[in-house]
């Protein structure tokens, strides 16, 4: 069992979020603790009132609302009663046994799992603390929890709200397209380290998604905008995009912004070792060998190291990222030294003007709006670019948590009208 505490400022947002899932066939209210009555025939605003009642008498408090999720792997087949019993059972451990809370069963993940409306002011208007919540009682309370439940325990698994092999090949129109880009966006943030928006595209694109920012001269490149997109097979944009602001995470550009630096000192940790990897298959490959480029990606996959390639319009390598999928980081080739970089590769791998359109047998171009554009290898079909050991992985680790509080629904500011000056001014003399 894995669980995902975050801690906020609008148990309405939070509620809201589990009602929505709710009305849309996603989710399931199949328990209320603490409250008058039948939960599952009151009205959101009806539920929002218990948790308001409590934090009305703490008005000092801003963070008062938790909300919680206990996620268990594909191989728990539990049923709604079972994992009633063992969120009341997590409830009393964590210290949150007598304080009133909604558990709502999500339907929209290949695992079973609840989340968990509540509010951590009691009823004498005390704040119950929240601090290293998840380091103390909440580990303590699931280790036991899955031995007495004979859960599939937590080490070695991580979450992000979808299994990961349905990341790997979907199809457009076979999955939910905003379900499926959450859950990718949710599983990059969490597991990746990367210093620049290049990056962070270069990791989306593994998973069939894109972030983009329009055109320079557009209103959305201007006004710092960001949308998601599904691609198809073919690398092409399908659906309608989606702004990153409507997402639970709210992956927004000045968000991954502040990501960039953080990065920056897990990268220079792992440099090194990533290099040795990189040089070490790279000096097995034979120069002479058509196919040696393809070679040295299926041979770096097998060290669990993606490498995406990228072309400008006319076909000429220009950039190459190396994503090593071990410690999460993503680094361009530069970055690693100039015999990784792109015209490295040109040079060592004999691509004619570092263009590969004397190789149409095995490359084929993409015609995206935006470039640069990416040149896929039909030939690598069959080899997935997340390892084999990563996608034996029940679930996946959602990572720092205060990086995507969720607030609730965010709403336009209100104008506010000039007051005219009903008095008369003065003249100067």
């Amino acid at each position: 069992m894995v669980v995902r505490i975050m801690t906020g400022k609008n148990v309405r947002g939070v509620l809201r979020y589990n009602e929505l899932k709710r009305e849309q066939g996603l989710a399931n209210l199949i328990h209320g603790e603490g409250f008058l009555g039948e939960v599952s025939g009151m009205t959101e605003g009806q539920l929002y009132k218990r948790f308001k009642s409590l934090q009305q008498r703490n008005s000092r408090t801003h963070t008062n609302t938790l909300h919680l999720s206990l996620n268990f792997a594909p191989g728990d087949k539990l049923s709604s009663a079972r994992m009633v019993e063992i969120t009341r059972d997590y409830m009393e451990g964590i210290g949150f046994g007598t304080q009133p809370y909604l558990i709502y069963q999500h339907l929209d993940a290949a695992h079973p799992h609840v989340h968990i409306v509540t509010t951590n002011i009691d009823r004498n208007g005390k704040r119950i603390e929240t601090h290293n919540l998840g380091k103390t009682k909440s580990e303590e309370a699931r280790k036991f929890l899955e031995v007495k439940y004979g859960l599939i325990r937590a080490e070695g698994q991580h979450y992000t709200g979808a299994d990961l092999k349905s990341l790997i090949d979907p199809k457009y129109g076979e999955v939910p397209t905003k379900a499926y880009l959450n859950s990718v966006i949710n599983h990059v943030l969490a597991n990746y380290y990367f210093s620049s928006f290049t990056d962070f595209n270069a990791v989306l694109a593994l998973f069939h998604v894109t972030a983009s920012r329009g055109e320079k001269e557009s209103l959305r490149y201007q006004n710092r905008g960001l949308v998601f997109h599904f691609l198809d097979d073919k690398r092409k944009r399908r659906g309608v995009p989606i702004k990153a602001s409507s997402f639970y995470s709210k992956p927004t550009l000045d968000r991954l912004e502040k990501r960039f630096n953080r990065a920056l000192t897990r990268k220079k940790l792992n440099k090194e070792a990533v290099s040795a990897i990189v040089e070490g298959v790279l000096g097995n490959q034979k120069a002479s060998d058509p196919k040696a480029l393809e070679k040295f990606i299926k041979d770096l996959l097998r060290q669990r190291i993606a490498i995406h390639l990228v072309y400008n319009a006319s076909g000429r390598l220009y950039g190459v990222t190396y994503i090593d999928h071990q410690s999460g980081c993503v680094f361009k080739g530069s970055e690693l030294g100039k015999v990784f970089a792109a015209n490295a590769l040109v040079a060592r791998f004999g691509l004619a003007g570092g263009s590969l359109a004397t190789k149409k047998d095995t490359i084929s171009s993409v015609d995206q709006k935006e470039r640069p554009v990416r040149v896929e290898h039909p030939a690598l079909d069959s080899v997935s670019p997340i390892p084999e050991l990563l996608q034996d992985s029940l679930i996946i680790d959602v990572g720092d948590i205060s990086d995507s509080p969720y607030q609730g629904p965010v709403y336009p500011k209100k104008k506010r009208r000039k007051r005219k000056d009903s008095g008369s001014s003065e003249t100067k003399g």
